[in-house]
């Protein structure tokens, strides 16, 4: 699992072609560091890799975390919103299930690419007014230019 928090305000988690509970491990302690600053972000989890489904353990394991009453609580206060792109059925499947098990404390928005996931977390954060960085500002033109130079 790679984490990116270069564009801070936004963060970004891409995931491998195989997860296991040693991503899950390193997910936890990145929103630990996210929720640590006391600042307001947006966050991106990027599937498209996945090509493997997460087993019932690693499910499971996932659920208790974000439903626990402090991730739950910084989650709330902290994450204006996390887009989630899907592009294989069986991840949405996956996740269908999961939100069986989790309400999220904050919004939540599912894309087919970075960016219109990038598109959203922008306009979460000013919606609340989270001043976006530079590099979150190069990076949200940088892939709009590319889709309107691919039309």
């Amino acid at each position: 699992m790679r984490m990116d928090d270069s564009c801070w305000p936004l963060v970004i988690a891409t995931m491998p072609q195989k997860v296991g509970l040693d991503s899950l491990h390193t997910l936890e302690q990145f929103y630990e560091r996210c929720f640590a600053r006391r600042e307001r972000f947006a966050s991106v989890t990027d599937t498209t890799a996945l090509r493997s489904l997460p087993d019932a353990v690693w499910r499971k394991r996932l659920a208790d975390w974000l439903n626990a009453p402090a991730f739950r609580e910084r989650n709330r206060l902290y994450n204006v919103g996390s887009a989630t792109i899907l592009t294989w059925a069986p991840v949405r499947a996956t996740l269908t299930a999961i939100q069986w098990l989790w309400e999220p404390p904050s919004p939540q928005y599912y894309a087919s690419d970075m960016r219109s996931a990038v598109d959203w977390c922008v306009e979460r954060l000013q919606a609340e007014k989270v001043p976006v960085s530079f590099r979150l500002a190069d990076l949200h033109a940088s892939l709009r230019k590319r889709v309107a130079s691919a039309q």
